[in-house]
């Protein structure tokens, strides 16, 4: 079979099994967006499983009306965490992740 023949047989099927996994991985990433983001004016503290698969380790630890009561709230689901594959963030209104 000669190169040229194998790339017109094979290639096409290859493409279209990464653009389906690209397709997956984006609508998996936005759904991971919408589920980090916060509901207007407000903020949301996320638990973090570093162990977990991609798109699987996020979990929602509650929402908050001010930044000061998520980073309290973050302080005392630290203070009682004990390993060190779980963190936890705080993600605003607009999907950002806040530094704290």
């Amino acid at each position: 079979m000669s190169l040229r023949f194998a790339w017109r047989c094979k290639m096409p099927n290859l493409v279209k099994a990464e653009m389906e996994d690209d397709e997956k991985f984006i609508q998996n990433w936005l759904n991971l967006e919408e589920r980090l983001t916060a509901p207007e004016g407000q903020f949301k503290l996320v638990e973090i499983d570093k162990f977990s698969q991609p798109f699987e380790a996020d979990s929602e630890v509650g929402v908050f009306d001010s930044l000061d009561e998520a980073k309290e709230a973050q302080l005392m689901k630290e203070l009682s965490n004990n390993s060190e594959m779980v963190e936890y963030l705080i993600y605003n209104d607009k999907g950002f992740m806040e530094e704290g």
